[in-house]
């Protein structure tokens, strides 16, 4: 907690303070890692002054030093994005130490558990065309991963384009290290709508149906991200 100043001295003269320069706090700002994945920091100081240069030096239990940065802090304060390697062992803490050499002061995060980078080894729909009130199932293989490991599925509508829109995230867990869940397929829009093939040609156009893949996110580390799953036609 920083210093707290209370003035005790008359306000109709001049005087000089010296305002003491402290580290606040440093935290991630997820419960836990997961290696090959972006996550977010934070450090607080107080009367550092803007600009100030800071050094952040990360570390694992077991891994050791594995990254450090040179950055600046404005407003006492600093956000920022730290990509994790990929090579964690199942669990160890990490954490990161913070040090302003000017000001002489330093500190440390909060620990959280860190875990490597998965491997997917499959991610597949069990059908290839859906229709209304099917039951999807939806597959995958993991390995280097723990068991029973938690993660979002994240349904896209497939844009050729690469505007996909997002249909659902459904939180879920691994069965070992496989994905099963199933999925109830609702086409909400009006499919009076959609245009026939006969209308598409009329301006020089051809009809393509919705369709859909599916994207598999432990702790920000994504699979499925360039239509692994392959494409569920509607």
């Amino acid at each position: 907690m920083a210093t707290q100043y209370v003035w005790t001295k008359c306000t109709d003269k001049q005087h000089k303070i010296v305002l003491k320069s402290e580290f606040i706090y440093a935290m991630w700002h997820w419960g836990r890692a997961r290696g090959g994945s972006q996550i977010a920091i934070e450090v607080r100081t107080s009367f550092v002054g803007d600009g100030a240069n800071m050094e952040l030096i990360f570390k694992g239990e077991k891994s050791k030093k594995f990254g450090s940065l040179k950055e600046k802090v404005f407003a006492n304060r600093y956000r920022g994005i730290v990509e994790l390697p990929d090579n964690f062992e199942i669990g160890e803490d990490i954490w990161f130490e913070v040090k302003f050499p000017k000001q002489g002061i330093k500190g440390e995060s909060n620990r959280i558990p860190a875990y490597p980078k998965p491997i997917m080894n499959s991610l597949s729909w069990n059908q290839e065309i859906a229709h209304r009130g099917d039951v999807l199932k939806l597959t995958g293989e993991f390995s280097k991963i723990e068991p029973h490991a938690d993660c979002t599925v994240t349904i896209y509508e497939y844009d050729r384009d690469g505007s996909h829109d997002k249909i659902i995230d459904i939180p879920t867990s691994l069965k070992g290290t496989s994905l099963e869940l199933l999925w109830e397929f609702e086409y909400h829009e009006d499919t009076d709508e959609i245009p026939t093939q006969e209308e598409m040609e009329r301006v020089g156009g051809a009809y393509n149906p919705p369709e859909y893949f599916f994207v598999v996110d432990f702790d920000g580390c994504k699979f499925g991200t360039e239509q692994e799953s392959g494409i569920l036609g509607f």
